[in-house]
């Protein structure tokens, strides 16, 4: 029944959400981001999603979100999927790896680049 509301949303529905996630306003990429997550646990909706070009790379992408609701939709998605048993059969274990780690660092991670003074005389 889901699986056939959402293909009357247009021809490319995912492709039109997505659309809307790389929106600049918060009000709109939210609920973009939990139409998402309420198809990341359907058998349909993993296929469309890795279908996708490029949605794979924008899940794991860090940077697209700046305010903490948009990280945190975003890592519903993650969490979704990682607890999905379907997912590496429609991702691939390489990225169900891949959204493990992201899941194990949580939202807020962000990579931290160290750097070493060195003192000359």
């Amino acid at each position: 029944m889901l699986e056939n509301w959402f293909s009357l949303i247009c021809f490319t529905p995912v492709d039109l959400i997505l659309t809307i996630c790389q929106q600049p306003f918060q009000e709109l990429r939210c609920p973009a981001l939990a139409i998402i997550n309420s198809i990341a646990n359907q058998n349909w909706g993993q296929l469309l999603l890795n279908a996708q070009p490029g949605f794979n790379e924008y899940l794991l992408n860090r940077s697209t979100e700046n305010d903490k609701s948009g990280k945190d939709a975003k890592y519903k998605i993650i969490e979704t999927l990682v607890d999905s048993p379907t997912t590496s059969t429609h991702f691939g274990a390489p990225y169900l790896i891949k959204l493990k780690k992201f899941k194990n660092e949580g939202p807020f991670y962000v990579q931290t680049e160290t750097e070493v003074a060195v003192e000359r005389e």
